[in-house]
């Protein structure tokens, strides 16, 4: 793989699959995802706020379908690359490849889906896990124990903006792509301080 932060862009024609052995960086994401749309109808491109370094945290909701929601996000840690660009290349699996493959279109038929590739882009950018306070977004949301009235207040930017978004919508399953460790954690998996977990 080369570099996260290369500056070469891919030029690609239309229906042009990227080199996926080549990790995108924030600008050449955003060129990527803004081409990706003019090719696919059935997607729309949105922002759900900007970081602390004024970058989008770009969404992209895939149109057509009324069914339960569904949302899958990457890059919550900067330094953790691979969900991020796993989420990129599914867009585009998912643009060209459903009409043959039918796993795709079964996600077509079935979810209304929101991808977010590059949740965290200035840690991104920066090549280091938290954002450009140097803050874990992962370990800003509220927790139960901590911080159990779910509030936003005195959270990082991110994390508000993440807040807000979820709660305007009615998702069923969320999915934060992580990277460096097989893991499944779930709701609320998290203990009261001084105990140990499962």
């Amino acid at each position: 793989m080369e570099a996260l932060n290369n500056t070469h862009i891919q030029t690609l024609a239309i229906g042009e699959e990227p080199n996926w052995n080549v990790f995108m960086n924030y600008p050449q994401m955003e060129v990527y995802l803004n081409q990706l749309v003019s090719e696919c109808p059935m997607y729309q491109l949105s922002s759900i706020g900007q970081t602390i370094q004024g970058r989008d945290i770009f969404i992209i909701e895939v149109l057509g379908n009324n069914g339960p929601e569904a949302l899958m996000a990457g890059n919550i840690h900067g330094d953790e690359t691979t969900g991020g660009q796993l989420l990129l290349h599914f867009l585009w699996d998912l643009c060209h490849n459903s009409n043959t493959d039918p796993r795709l279109l079964e996600i077509l038929d079935t979810v209304h889906l929101f991808v977010l590739p590059m949740y965290n882009p200035d840690g991104y950018m920066n090549n280091r896990r938290g954002n450009a306070n140097n803050q874990d977004l992962n370990r800003n949301f509220p927790n139960r124990y901590t911080s159990p009235n779910d509030t936003p207040v005195g959270k990082q930017p991110e994390v508000q903006h993440y807040m807000a978004f979820a709660g305007s919508r009615n998702f069923r399953v969320s999915l934060m792509y992580h990277g460096g460790a097989l893991v499944a954690n779930y709701a609320y998996d998290s203990v009261p301080q001084g105990t140990q977990g499962i």
